[in-house]
């Protein structure tokens, strides 16, 4: 018999030897490592452990704190759940709402504004997948508005099936949380939203930021605590609105693929004026990392050194277009990067002379991602055009740090991680896949003579990731490390990169997505029944 005890009760039944005693705080501890599917089952068993369980429920522990409701069965059933003791709406800090729209059966409207009231002071984080369904009951706004404690406020996040109506103004204006971090999407809909008045009322609080489909307009209101701005896609690009709103900015990121037919003239004009303001007024001071396209970065003429810059992959050249590697060099002789990432293929391998001599900071760490068109089909011609075109042109900037990663254009297949399955590989990977990385390394290492630090990544290759550090002393020779120390000296700009907040927390959160595209949401399912 197994007898379930806790405090003085485990003492009385101390008197009962044939007893097995278990006392209830283990169950409490192995709640805290369970999914919420097996804490509700542990719940029911008896009600020691079904009240005491609610707290671990809602928990924020390594199997997920997210309450999501993604069916109209969920809402309710959290409803009647909370009912029963309003003392429990205190443990849910975390709400995301996928529900697409409320039906007037089963009272929906009544179950959601009952759950944003009974989560007023607890509530740091609200997701809403479609902020159509605000407008459905006006109380929803009012009980969102009341909200005291929330820090985090994701809406229009789901994905883009259909036109939807753009986030309800009159709501940020009037809530009373100060929120600290925002991602906002304003559909596609033909209107222009200046996302810095529109937010006046988080100036005080606001620290990240990632919208889509705005404008920068207001340049009386200033973000001192603004650090990190990530943008899906912008209106106009008016680096004096952006400067004078977020004077503190360290990360920036935008999405924005600019029209190709756009016309040079336009380009030149923009770039001109957002120049003459930074010569006259001011720039960014405090800017470390930029992740941008060629063409925003060479309108918005950001004239101010930046840690890391990454600036996509190299467009194919057009005949009738503008050359938009001599826009690549305006940039960096602009940003005077230490770190520079640059996507390319095969063909631009004869652009890096002339890219290499518009960065000013010689020392300065190259990361090169280049894609191989389906046209490479010989491993020999690979080496010779590294040999003839990209490595003696890059001799010149005397870095001590190079990232190489060789991928293929066209893809058989997501995933290369069984390294010895030849099966349905192009011809491309499988040139990748014979390469001889420390023939390689060693290749380099004699055609760049500065060099220190060396980070090979070639894809669907036995040896996918190698680090190398040159041994100077008498003979100049490689020496392989270790992953952990390679990527802490080698692959620091990846690494830079994703624990930025320009990237990572926008990655990490449901956010903006092009049309169609399924969000990165959370898969934390409300699992009581």
């Amino acid at each position: 018999m197994h007898l379930f005890t806790s405090g003085a009760g485990a003492k009385r039944a101390m008197k009962d030897p044939p007893a097995m005693l278990l006392n209830f705080d283990v169950f409490f501890v192995i709640m805290s490592h369970l999914p919420r599917k097996d804490i509700s089952a542990l719940m029911r068993t008896c009600h020691t452990l079904y009240s005491g369980g609610v707290p671990k429920l809602f928990a924020r522990h390594s199997s997920g704190s997210m309450v999501r409701l993604d069916t109209s069965r969920q809402l309710n059933s959290l409803h009647q759940f909370m009912k029963a003791d309003t003392a429990r709406y205190k443990f849910i800090t975390l709400l995301y709402i996928a529900l697409s729209s409320l039906e007037e059966k089963d009272g929906l409207k009544e179950a959601l504004v009952d759950l944003l009231r009974g989560t007023r002071q607890s509530l740091s984080l609200l997701g809403i997948t479609n902020a159509d369904i605000l407008r459905e009951d006006p109380r929803i706004i009012d009980a969102i508005a009341k909200v005291e404690s929330l820090q985090v406020l994701l809406m229009n996040v789901g994905p883009i099936t259909e036109r939807r109506l753009t986030v309800p103004l009159h709501l940020l204006a009037t809530m009373t949380s100060k929120v600290r971090m925002a991602v906002f999407d304003f559909g596609w809909e033909d209107q222009e939203e200046d996302i810095v008045a529109s937010l006046a009322n988080f100036s005080s609080s606001l620290e990240r930021l990632a919208v889509h489909n705005v404008d920068f307009v207001s340049q009386d209101i200033k973000y001192v605590h603004m650090k990190h701005l990530h943008i899906g896609y912008m209106q106009t690009f008016n680096v004096a609105a952006l400067i004078q709103a977020y004077p503190n900015l360290q990360t920036l990121g935008i999405a924005h693929r600019y029209p190709h037919n756009l016309l040079s003239e336009d380009v030149r004009e923009e770039r001109e004026e957002n120049t003459k303001f930074q010569r006259r007024h001011k720039t960014w001071d405090r800017l470390e990392y930029v992740n941008a396209q060629i063409l925003p970065l060479y309108i918005l003429a950001i004239c101010c050194k930046v840690r890391f810059l990454r600036v996509g992959f190299l467009p194919p050249p057009s005949s009738s277009g503008p050359d938009t590697v001599d826009w690549l060099c305006a940039i960096l002789a602009d940003c005077r990067p230490s770190i520079v990432h640059i996507g390319c293929n095969e063909r631009d391998f004869g652009a890096f002379s002339q890219i290499a001599r518009s960065i000013a900071n010689k020392k300065t760490h190259l990361v090169l991602s280049v894609e191989l068109s389906p046209t490479v089909l010989d491993y020999a011609w690979l080496i010779g055009a590294l040999d003839r075109l990209l490595l003696p042109a890059l001799r010149s900037l005397a870095m001590s740090e190079f990232t190489l990663s060789l991928a293929p254009m066209n893809r058989s297949r997501p995933d290369y991680s069984n390294s010895n399955d030849e099966d349905g590989l192009n011809r491309t990977e499988l040139v990748l896949r014979r390469v001889d990385v420390e023939a390689l390394a060693y290749r380099i290492m004699f055609s760049l003579p500065s060099l220190d630090y060396l980070g090979l990544h070639v894809c669907c290759n036995p040896r996918p990731e190698t680090h190398w550090q040159t041994d100077k002393e008498g003979y100049r020779s490689l020496v392989e490390v270790g992953l952990a120390y390679g990527r802490k000296e080698v692959y620091e700009p990846f690494e830079y990169a994703k624990s930025s907040s320009s990237s990572r927390w926008v990655d990490s959160l449901p956010c903006l997505t092009p049309p169609g595209d399924p969000i990165p949401a959370y898969n934390v399912p409300w699992q009581l029944r």
